[in-house]
């Protein structure tokens, strides 16, 4: 280690350690920005500068800054077998390098303790909420590594940011504050630039958002002193963030994109995401996903022990908006029950993936959990459809075969149960809609035709299929832009009665048939791509497209995955969720037969007014077609998507100014250099060039779910 890097790790130890950390700003003088980051470049016009109303600052195209994590040396430690030697450690991490077994075990012995301390104060004074459970070891150790570069972070990204600005000249004065008639900071509250003679600040975001304590107490100073203050994020804050800052009154906020990355490389250790589409398992997978999976919790309990060890880190990391700036991206700010495979590669290194989420606003409140679980859905499924022969891809709900309800191998998969129980959660959908208690009910039973007693049609199948996928293909690169579902119904013989069969004229049943078709179908259709009972759905159907792009390239030259196609063999994915097929059979059976939903109406018959009492209660994806997208139509729609997936191994990234986040993984293999750090990386290769010919459409196989008859049945009674 440098003479530099050491001290600099030290200066880390000394925040670390200190029971009452000061700011990064505290502990140095203020300089010309120009002095404390060597600027050289000339000072930009004031109408290239952010927040000064009278120009449009010029927008960033993006950049790279070079941080150390020295908690990426503690990847895979364990701890000691003898709990005595493990208690010689103390729990005192002065002194300590971050990232060493002495800081860890210190660090953890710490955070038991302090555990402890609140459990037995609240249970002698049970007032509050009871305080979050203590993380088992392996996970705090997830916290823990991401973590220990939070002031690395934060401080290298204030210099990029002050260089790729350029707050250079006698003006901008960094790390300063605004004192009072005795030289003494106001309120104690330090900026990260400030130029007196304008009467501006700048404060730097890493991330995407602000902690809504600081902004209250900004906006309050700013009035206040009579400075305008202007935050720069390096992420694409929300729309709820903006918002919430011009709410505020002060300026609107201001994007420079900006990527940290991390010079001591990650170091891949066993742990239940290694496996995701992995098909070398003896490689441990990494990345942003990775991470975020191993970091989040398995259910909500075990979200707020995340959420409590993570903003303790943050508070000892000394910097004041740590958990916003600098710090690691949480998992619970990302929705993982939306959670589906948006990206995937391969190459002789190995096999990349990204993930699209939707992002959760309410992190503080409701911090979000599972990730896990959805990403082993995905990988599961992925696997399930390259094992797996196409002539097993099928379930049926049908009232007259129950000895045909799905494939023998293909009932063992979680990508079985989840078709299935889609089957059957599609019929209760429909029927839901078809009741005459919302608008779509009343517009389709007051356009049914009827002679002479109560409407009715002929027996029918509802399924869905695949629309063609938007997909952008580049070699060994595939991009799923869209991957949407469409609803269909067609006539189907039943012998399995479910009710008095229907008397009306052929030409009426038609009609009415087509009413479903045409009034119906179109909402089941909505709910199947966006309601939520439907996600898994959507999450497999994502791995089907991604696993019959994996079987085209193999059919030409095999790949990664070769050993897994067609083995016909799904015994390392079993179904994670136990579930028998004849169960959703016989729920199937008695919703087909008695109904889950029931109204009245009045139709005249044989010229007396009678009361008809009805009741209520499918997916066929034989075919999955995709267009691919051609460069020109890609490079136009999605300029920054390439750069996104690429920097979405690294941390999870929101994409552009949406709400959704991005986060990737590979199972690359690395060679790992024996002692860290290592020197900083160089600017960031060039992405490959997106214009190979996109291949020609490709037939996705047969996924069949044949399903059962959507009826509508009804008793008479005599008004």
């Amino acid at each position: 280690m440098t003479r530099t890097k050491a001290l600099l790790a030290a200066a880390l130890l000394a925040l670390l350690a200190s029971a009452t950390p000061l700011a990064p700003a505290q502990a140095q003088s203020a300089k010309k920005c120009a002095d404390m980051f060597s600027i050289t470049k000339p000072v930009p016009a004031k109408n290239q500068l952010p927040g000064f109303g009278n120009g449009i600052a010029p927008p960033s195209k993006g950049g790279r800054y070079n941080y150390e994590n020295p908690g990426e040396n503690a990847r895979g430690l364990k701890l000691p077998d003898d709990p005595a030697e493990l208690a010689d450690y103390g729990a005192d991490t002065t002194g300590r390098t971050p990232g060493t077994k002495e800081h860890v075990y210190a660090a953890w012995n710490r955070y038991v303790a302090r555990k402890a301390k609140e459990l037995a104060d609240w249970n002698a004074n049970p007032v509050g909420k009871k305080p979050s459970d203590q993380l088992a070891y392996g996970r705090w150790l997830n916290s823990y590594i991401p973590n220990m570069g939070n002031d690395f972070k934060g401080t290298s990204f204030e210099k990029f940011i002050t260089e790729e600005i350029g707050l250079g000249g006698d003006d901008w004065i960094c790390q300063d504050a605004i004192r009072d008639s005795q030289g003494r900071p106001v309120a104690g509250r330090f900026y990260d630039a400030i130029n007196h003679r304008d009467r501006i600040i700048y404060e730097f975001k890493a991330g995407k958002a602000i902690d809504p304590v600081q902004l209250a107490k900004d906006a309050d100073f700013a009035k206040r002193h009579g400075y305008r203050i202007q935050y720069v994020f390096g992420q694409q804050p929300s729309k709820k963030t903006i918002e919430a800052i011009k709410a505020a009154g002060l300026e609107e906020p201001h994007v420079r994109k900006a990527k940290g990355v991390g010079t001591i490389p990650v170091k891949p250790a066993p742990g239940p995401s290694t496996k995701l589409l992995n098909p070398n398992p003896n490689v441990p997978a990494k990345g942003a996903a990775n991470d975020m999976f191993d970091r989040a919790g398995r259910n909500a309990a075990e979200a707020r022990s995340v959420q409590d060890a993570d903003d303790d880190f943050q508070r000892r990391s000394g910097r004041p908006d740590a958990k916003v700036d600098g710090a690691p991206r949480r998992p619970g700010g990302i929705d993982f029950s939306t959670m589906e495979l948006r990206y995937l590669s391969e190459s002789p290194d190995g096999v990349q993936y990204a993930f699209e989420a939707d992002d959760n606003l309410d992190e503080e409140e409701n911090p979000s959990f599972g990730g896990l679980d959805t990403a082993q859905l995905t990988s599961d499924a992925l696997f399930t459809w390259l094992a797996l022969p196409v002539q097993s891809f099928w379930v049926n709900l049908n009232p007259d075969q129950p000895d045909k309800i799905v494939d023998a191998q293909l009932a063992k998969t979680d990508a079985g149960r989840v078709l299935l129980q889609a089957d059957l959660r599609m019929k209760r959908t429909m029927a839901k809609i078809m009741v005459p208690d919302n608008p779509v009910g009343n517009r389709f039973w007051d356009a049914l035709q009827h002679d002479n007693g109560a409407p009715c049609w002929i027996s029918h199948r509802v399924w869905a299929e695949a629309a063609p996928a938007s997909v952008r293909e580049n070699g060994g690169e595939l991009y799923i832009l869209d991957a949407p579902l469409k609803v269909q119904a067609e006539p189907l013989e039943v012998n399995t009665p479910s009710g008095p069969p229907c008397k009306q004229p052929k030409a009426m049943q038609e009609h009415n048939f087509n009413l479903i078709k045409t009034i119906v179908i179109p909402e089941v259709e909505k709910a199947v791509n966006a309601a939520p009972e439907y996600q898994d759905l959507r999450s497999v159907y994502h791995s089907r497209v991604a696993a019959e792009w994996i079987r085209q390239r193999n059919d030409v030259k095999p790949g990664a995955y070769a050993s897994i196609i067609g083995s016909n063999n799904v015994d390392q994915w079993p179904a994670r969720t136990p579930w028998n097929p004849n169960d959703v059979f016989k729920e199937y059976l008695q919703s087909y037969k008695e109904g889950d939903f029931r109204f009245q109406r009045q139709y005249e018959q044989d010229g007396q007014l009678l009361t008809f009492e009805f009741f209520t209660g499918g997916v066929i994806l034989d075919k999955a077609p995709k267009t691919p997208m051609p460069e020109a139509q890609f490079t136009q729609q999605f300029p920054t998507l390439p750069d996104t997936v690429v920097d979405s191994r690294d941390e999870a990234i929101t994409y552009e100014d949406t709400d959704v986040s991005w986060l990737g993984g590979d199972n690359n293999e690395v060679k790992q250099q024996p002692n860290p750090p290592q020197a900083p990386q160089g600017p960031k290769p060039p992405l490959a060039v997106t214009g190979a010919t996109p291949l020609g459409l490709l037939a996705l196989g047969v996924l069949l779910v044949v399903t059962g008859t959507a009826l509508v049945t009804w008793k008479r009674r005599r008004a």
